[in-house]
């Protein structure tokens, strides 16, 4: 079984502190600098993902956001979703996910334009899933041991 062991895998690194399940209300986190996020669209997608590959080889940690248009499928419906089983969670999701390509949640969508997301660009600019996909196989984010992803969603 494998045991988390910073120091044996990367010398100088700090054991993470114990996970805390939330931030208390009040505590600011503290600013986070020197992390580049680049907007991606497809215009510029293979010159990203030149820049990707030149230190991935390097990364330890891969940070991103995933936007899908709301809950259109409940299961079971209208149950609480902290009481699903985690094979009842991904059930769900998978198929939100299996069927995102056209159905969605009116409410979710008012709320990604109302914090400035603009579907339109995205719809005329943006790219699909498989370029996505190949982008970053070619990079080698993907499939990489030793790498941690971490997802906002």
């Amino acid at each position: 079984m494998f045991k988390f062991n910073p120091a044996a895998q990367w010398p100088g690194a700090m054991e993470p502190p114990p996970f805390q399940h939330a931030v208390p209300a009040g505590v600011p986190l503290a600013p986070q600098s020197g992390v580049p996020v680049r907007t991606v669209w497809a215009a510029n997608l293979d010159a990203e993902t030149a820049a990707l590959r030149a230190f991935a080889a390097r990364a330890r940690f891969v940070a991103f956001a995933a936007h899908y248009p709301g809950v259109v499928h409940a299961a079971p419906p209208q149950a609480d979703h902290n009481a699903l089983t985690k094979e009842q969670r991904y059930a769900a999701i998978r198929a939100n996910a299996d069927r995102a390509a056209d159905p969605h949640a009116p409410d979710c969508l008012e709320y990604l334009e109302a914090r400035g997301m603009d579907l339109n660009a995205h719809r005329a600019h943006g790219f699909s899933a498989v370029r996505l996909t190949c982008a970053l196989h070619g990079c080698g984010l993907l499939r990489r041991p030793g790498l941690s992803w971490v997802a906002y969603a």
